[in-house]
């Protein structure tokens, strides 16, 4: 999965983006700028779900989806005790968004 990849390969370290984000907390434009880039991640990701076969719909809400399990859980890591690592984090929100979507 995308998102595990990210987690495990691209963020720092905790400490560092636990810095980073009370300082992006204090500082609405930095705000705003977060919430452009997530916005563009969403993008990205329903780009190349449509270029995989995915209709529109499905694509947009699946990107969507990924990105909202994401925001949890950076947001559970950088204010978390527990040191565990991002992206264990990251199976726990998608395992919860999985959990809320019927069976077939």
């Amino acid at each position: 999965m995308a998102f595990e990849a990210a987690a495990a390969d691209y963020f720092p370290p905790v400490e560092y983006s636990r810095q980073r984000q009370r300082v992006i907390d204090a500082n609405p434009p930095l705000q705003e700028r977060e919430l452009a880039k997530l916005d563009r991640v969403a993008a990205a990701l329903t780009d190349t779900l449509r270029s995989r076969g995915v209709d529109d719909l499905a694509a947009a809400l699946a990107a969507e989806a990924g990105v909202a399990a994401f925001k949890v859980a950076f947001t559970r890591w950088v204010s978390g005790t527990d040191n565990q690592p991002l992206v264990d984090h990251v199976r726990e929100a998608f395992a919860g968004l999985r959990a809320m979507l019927p069976t077939a």
